[in-house]
Parts: structure tokens; sequence; C-alpha cells
């Protein structure tokens, strides 16, 4: 009777084992692969997140301001300086940890990760209307992404110029 019982523990036992087993031999190596082109890269600075667009062969396009670089705001560039530029993931990321991140991939459908590659690659070098606040490089990657506008705030400096409705930065008041 005593057999029949470890019998019985060894065959529920047995499939947990190989689960994490498996687990542990398959998700290192999906790991090591890295990012794959077209998906939006989350960047863990010390108190904001920063965000990317993997293009591939190790380059991601971000926003950034003009004179500053690497996802890191400068006090001394002006907030509406703000540029597209394709770096290496490794110097956008520094020291911070990062990971791919698709939060919106149940509510939005992506584009073909080609066409994500091809309207980030547009951008660079160009001035985005985007602020360099904790917001904008999330939507400037989201809409690289899924082709939706997320932010208020990019529709309305997108759409007006500058010094429309009373306000001499519009993009400064919204």
């Amino acid at each position: 009777m005593e057999a029949e019982n470890h019998s019985i523990v060894y065959r529920k036992l047995i499939p947990h084992f190989m689960v994490h087993l498996c687990l542990s031999l398959i998700l290192p190596l999906q790991a090591k692969r890295g990012p794959k082109v077209g998906d939006l890269i989350e960047i863990f600075r010390p108190d904001f997140q920063h965000w990317a667009v993997y293009v591939g062969d190790g380059y991601v396009v971000h926003v950034t301001p003009s004179e500053g670089g690497a996802g890191r705001p400068t006090k001394s560039v002006p907030r509406e300086k703000v540029v597209a530029k394709k770096e290496l993931l490794d110097d956008v990321a520094g020291r911070d940890k990062y990971q791919v991140n698709h939060m919106h991939d149940r509510q939005y459908s992506a584009l073909a990760p080609d066409q994500i590659v091809q309207r980030a690659e547009q951008h660079v070098g160009r001035e985005v209307p985007y602020l360099m606040h904790r917001g904008s490089s999330r939507d400037f990657a989201i809409d690289m992404r899924y082709e939706v506008t997320t932010s208020l705030r990019y529709v309305r400096s997108s759409i007006f110029p500058v010094g429309i409705q009373g306000c001499s930065e519009l993009r400064l008041c919204m």
C-alpha cells in the first residue's frame, strides 16, 4: 500500500519537475535572444521610464533632447527641442535595465515590423512635436508601433501652430 502511495506522489511531482526544468532552460535562451525588430523597449531610469523602438542590429529610435543624448534630459536644453535619434540600445540604456513592453497589443493592432521601423527611421534627425517629459518618449514609441496618438498634447501641437488660442507656447499650455 505504501509503495502505491509513493508512485502516485512521484507521478504528480514529475510533471511539475519537468515544467520547471524546461522553463529554467528555455527562458534564459529567450532573454539572451534580445529584442526583435519593431519591439517597444522600456528603459528603467532612476526616476522615470524612457521608451524606444528597436529597429535592428542593436539600434533603437527614440526621442531625446536635441543637445542631450541617450534619453537623458538636461536642464540646459529647452524642453520643446526634442529630436528623434537612432542610437545603439546599449548606449541609450547605459547601466539601466530594460525590457520589451507591448502593453497595448491587446488594445491595438501592431503594424508589421518593417512598417514600424520605416516609420521610426523617417523621424530620425527631425524635431518631433513632443515635450521631453515623462510620457513623450512613450507616446512616440506607441505611435510608431500602433499608428495611434495617445497624447492630447501631441495631437494639439501637431495640428495648431504655436501661438494660437492665446497661448504663447501652445505646447507648454496643455
